[in-house]
C-alpha cells in the first residue's frame, strides 16, 4: 500500500493477504503501521550533510521534528509489478521502487523488495547517504521484540555493520499473531547490508530527521506515552557520487518463517527451505526456545543435528547448560555451509532437554537439489553484410525450467574469429534466475577482418549449481563488395583460335560457385590454376564445374582457376556463373 496524496506521498506500509499459509491468525494483519493512509514509515536522505524528505511534504513529520524538512518534486507510476515514486532534489534525484518478491525462509511471493536508486545528474559531485526507517507492526502488538543473531531486542540498540543476514519479529513464540522478516543480505537479488541499524521508538525516529542518538537501556516507549512503538532505522552511510554517478540501495521486509514445535519448552527453527549442494554460500539458521512450563528450567541443553554433507562454521552443535526461567525465550543461531550433500530431503534436528521440565524436538527438512541445468537460447544472424565500424548483435536467452533458483549465471562470449566493440564486456552476470524466470543478454560482435569470411564464437554459460555449458556458432561475414569476378580472354575468336576462361574472387573467401557452358561452338582444352588450388577442390560435369566452399587465401582480388578453350565452329556460346552473391552471363562470340 502507497500513499499517493500529496501530503505523505511516497510513503508506504506493508499488510499480509493469507500470511502463512495454514495459519489463520496472520490474515490480513499489517507488518507496518499505517492502515488506510501509510505516512509514519519514511525515508530521508542527507544529501551534502542536509537532510531531505523522500516524497511529498509531511506537516505530521515536521510537526515531530520541530522543523521543516526539505522535500523535492516528487511524481509517481505503475510500471508492471513495480510501484515507482520519483522525488527530484535539486540536482539528484532518488527512485523507489516496490516490488514483491519470492521469501527464500517460504518460498512464497509474501515480502516487499524495497529499492532506492540515487542519481548524481549535477556537474559536480555530491555525497548522498540514505536511511529508512520502518514503523514496525505485528498485527495489533506495536512494540514486539526485534530478534537479530541471537538477541532479543526490547531497548534502544545501535548495530554497526550487521553480519547476520536477518532479523526476525514475533510477539509470542508459543502463539506468534505473525512473523516478520527483513532481509539483509542477499546478495543474488542486490541486497546487501546496511552500514548500521538503530532499533528504537518510533517518535524518537521521527523527531530527528537524520542523525539520531541512542541511549541505551532506554525502552520503546515514546515519551509522553504508556505503549511501546517499536521501529528500525536502516542506515546506508554518505559516499560521494561524481557527476552521473549513480547508488542503488535494496533491502527486504515480509513475512518470515518459523518452525514450531509446542510443549514446555517450545521450540522455533529458522532456516532457508532450499539450498545448492555445490553452493558455498553460508545457510544462517536461528533457533528458538520458549519455557512454557510452569517452573523454571534447569540444566537445558540445546543441540543442532545437521545432515551429512554440511559443516558448521559458526555456533557450536551443542550448546552449554544454561538456565530458562518461565516464560522466557533465548535464542541460539548457527552458519553451517553444503560440504557435497547428497540432493533431496534432508533434515535439520533441533533438540532441547531438561532437568525439570519435558524434552522437545523439532525437524525442519531443507531440500538439497543437485545440478541445475538452465536452458539457453542464442540468437545470431545468418549473415551479416560487412561496413566499417559496422557491429552486429548476438542475443542469450537464459531460461530456468527448474523448480529451484539458479544463483550467480555467468555468460561469457569468446571470440574466435570476430571482435568485441572496446565498450563490450566479454563476461555478463545473472545474480539469481528463479524458478520459470528467464533474462536476456546481448553482445555486441564487429569483424575481425574487412573481407569476406566465416566468424566463428563460443557462448560459454557458468553458474553456481551447473557444469559450464559451451555452444559454439558462426556467421557468415560479407564484404559489401563480394562477388565471384568472371573474365573471358577473347569476347570474340575465330574458329580453331585458343582462349580461356577466369574465375576470381573478390573480397570473399570462401567460394560456392557452379560455371557453365551453354553452346557448342567451344569446346574444352584444358584447366590451370593458383597453386593454392587443387584438384579436388572442384567437380567437372559434363560442360560445367562445380566448386564447393572453397577456402580462399586473404586477399582482395584471388585468382582461382582457367579453363582453357578451343573455339570449333562459328556461334555464340553463353558463360555462366552462379554464386551466394548471384548470377553473371558472358557472352562469347565465334566467328568463321
Amino acid at each position: 500500500m502507497i500513499n499517493a496524496d500529496v501530503l505523505d506521498k511516497g510513503h508506504f506500509s506493508i499488510e499480509t493477504t493469507n500470511g502463512e499459509p495454514n495459519y489463520t491468525a496472520d490474515d490480513q494483519q499489517p507488518l507496518i503501521y499505517g492502515r488506510p493512509i501509510p505516512w509514519t514509515s519514511f525515508t530521508t536522505l542527507s544529501i551534502d550533510g542536509v537532510p531531505y524528505l523522500f516524497g511529498g511534504e509531511s506537516r505530521r513529520l515536521a510537526k515531530r521534528s520541530g522543523q521543516p524538512l526539505a522535500v523535492g518534486t516528487t511524481s509517481q507510476q505503475k510500471k508492471g509489478h513495480k510501484l515507482i515514486t520519483k522525488s527530484q532534489f535539486n540536482q539528484v534525484q532518488a527512485i523507489q521502487s516496490l516490488s514483491i518478491v519470492e521469501n527464500p525462509s517460504t518460498k512464497v511471493h509474501d515480502s516487499v523488495l524495497i529499492e532506492y536508486d540515487l542519481i548524481n545528474q549535477d556537474s559536480i559531485s555530491h555525497t548522498v547517504g540514505l536511511r529508512i526507517v520502518l514503523d514496525t507492526m505485528l498485527g495489533s502488538n506495536d512494540g514486539a521484540p526485534l530478534r537479530f543473531g541471537n538477541q532479543a531486542i526490547v531497548s534502544e540498540t545501535e548495530i554497526d555493520q550487521p553480519t547476520f543476514p536477518f532479523w526476525q519479529a514475533f510477539d509470542s513464540l508459543v502463539n506468534p499473531s505473525i512473523v516478520a522478516q527483513g532481509t539483509l543480505d542477499m546478495p543474488e537479488l542486490g541486497v546487501h547490508p546496511p552500514n548500521r541499524l538503530i532499533l528504537a521508538n518510533w517518535g524518537g525516529l521521527a523527531a530527528n530527521p537524520w542523525d539520531f542518538t541512542v541511549r541505551p537501556g532506554r525502552g520503546f516507549v515514546r515519551d509522553g506515552e504508556d505503549e511501546p512503538d517499536t521501529a528500525l532505522a536502516l542506515y546506508w552511510n554518505p559516499i560521494v557520487l561524481a557527476p552521473g554517478e549513480s547508488r542503488q540501495i535494496r533491502t527486504i521486509y515480509g513475512m518470515g518463517s518459523v518452525t514450531r514445535a509446542l510443549g514446555d519448552l517450545v521450540l522455533g527453527l529458522s532456516a532457508p527451505l532450499d539450498v545448492s549442494s555445490r553452493s558455498k554460500k553460508l545457510i544462517p539458521i536461528v533457533g528458538y526456545i520458549t519455557n512454557n512450563g510452569a517452573f523454571d528450567s534447569y540444566n537445558t541443553s540445546a543441540t543442532l543435528a545437521i545432515p551429512n554433507g554440511f559443516e558448521v562454521v559458526e555456533g557450536s552443535l551443542r550448546s552449554p547448560l544454561f538456565k530458562l526461567k518461565v516464560g522466557e525465550t533465548k535464542q541460539l543461531i548457527w552458519k553451517i555451509r553444503a560440504n557435497k550433500p547428497l540432493p533431496g530431503t534432508q533434515l535439520l534436528s533441533f533438540n532441547v532437554s531438561s532437568d525439570t521440565l519435558q524434552p522437545n524436538r523439532l525437524d525442519r527438512a531443507i531440500k538439497v537439489y543437485g545440478l541445475l541445468t538452465p536452458n539457453v537460447f542464442i540468437s545470431v544472424p545468418d549473415v551479416m553484410i560487412q561496413h566499417r565500424q559496422m557491429a552486429t548483435t548476438v542475443s542469450v536467452v537464459i531460461v530456468n525450467t527448474n523448480t529451484s533458483p539458479i544463483q550467480d549465471i555467468t555468460v561469457e562470449i569468446e571470440p574466435i574469429k570476430l571482435l568485441l566493440p572496446w565498450f563490450e564486456l566479454q563476461k555478463k552476470r545473472i545474480p539469481y534466475l528463479g524458478p520459470g524466470q528467464h533474462s536476456k543478454l546481448d553482445f555486441m560482435i564487429t569483424p575481425s577482418s574487412y573481407d569476406s569470411y566465416t566468424g566463428q564464437f563460443s557462448i560459454i554459460v557458468h553458474s553456481s549449481d551447473s557444469d559450464p555449458l559451451i555452444y559454439q556458432r558462426s556467421i557468415d561475414m560479407i564484404h559489401p563488395s563480394a562477388s565471384i569476378q568472371t573474365e573471358i580472354s577473347h569476347p570474340t575468336l575465330r574458329v580453331n583460335q585458343y582462349g580461356f576462361i577466369k574465375l576470381s574472387a573478390i573480397h570473399t573467401h570462401l567460394v560456392n560457385a557452379s560455371l557453365r557452358i551453354e553452346g557448342d561452338s567451344i569446346k574444352p582444352i584444358r584447366m590451370s590454376h593458383d597453386s593454392w588450388v587443387t584438384s579436388k577442390d572442384w567437380q567437372v560435369e559434363g560442360s560445367s564445374i562445380l566448386f564447393n566452399k572453397i577456402t580462399v587465401p586473404k586477399s582482395t582480388v584471388t585468382p582461382i582457376v582457367w579453363w582453357h578453350f578451343k573455339a570449333i565452329k562459328p556461334g555464340s556460346v553463353n558463360v555462366i556463373t552462379e554464386t551466394e552473391f548471384g548470377t553473371s552471363r558472358e557472352t562469347i562470340i565465334i566467328e568463321p
